[in-house]
């Protein structure tokens, strides 16, 4: 999956999102669209992820601990709201909030766990995002995410069912007072239909099929 700005053809492209396939058409004025490439999103292995129905009483977030991922905003929203924020991580940025709790580094079973208790995930990206994987791996165990608004985000993150996209703290501040009204089942559900190993694999497929064979 492309998720970079440079590629080495013009075409036989696999896309993370339409919109970095735009982006990326953009930074290479292609005006033409190559009809060899397409969009898929990233995939997984659902044995990775479990749903948990009755979450514990903290937000989360997991990621490259700066400024571009938009830690200090998580930080500023929970400190703002007296809401319980973990942090996991690696990168030099350190929490100044009193709600917020570094926690390092963690291995997959660990995120699985403080992932799939928490009320909601931050992924606050400032940087126009091409897919990232935490918001689809925080919805496949059911969590509602809160995000930014541009990217992928548009795309994958439906305002009022599986998440809330904001550009202002007035609507993080929203999304966090009402994530608890979104169904973890119908989100789970919802991200296993478009993210999973299973409905992945024959997107694939279907592309190779429609591919020209070289004589």
């Amino acid at each position: 999956g492309i998720g970079y700005t440079g590629t080495c053809k013009d075409t036989h492209r696999v896309f993370e999102s339409q919109a970095w396939r735009n982006h990326v058409y953009g930074w290479h004025h292609q005006t033409n669209a190559a009809t060899a490439d397409t969009v898929i999103h990233n995939y997984y292995d659902m044995r990775d992820f479990q749903l948990t129905n009755d979450p514990a009483d903290y937000f989360f977030y997991i990621g490259r601990m700066i400024e571009n991922k938009g830690v200090e905003v998580a930080v500023k929203a929970c400190s703002k709201l007296h809401e319980k924020l973990i942090l996991a991580g690696s990168g030099d940025f350190r929490p100044a909030g009193a709600t917020a709790h570094y926690i390092g580094h963690v291995t997959v079973a660990q995120r699985a766990e403080w992932m799939s208790k928490a009320k909601a995930t931050f992924v606050m990206t400032r940087y126009l995002p091409p897919f990232e994987g935490v918001h689809a791996e925080s919805m496949l165990m059911g969590v509602p995410v809160i995000t930014t608004d541009f990217g992928v985000f548009t795309e994958t993150v439906i305002n009022g069912f599986n998440g809330f996209r904001c550009n202002t703290m007035q609507e993080v501040e929203f999304a966090m007072n009402n994530v608890h009204k979104l169904d973890r089942t119908a989100i789970r559900q919802w991200a296993i239909e478009r993210f999973s190993l299973e409905a992945i694999a024959p997107q694939y497929e279907r592309y190779f099929r429609r591919l020209p064979l070289k004589p």
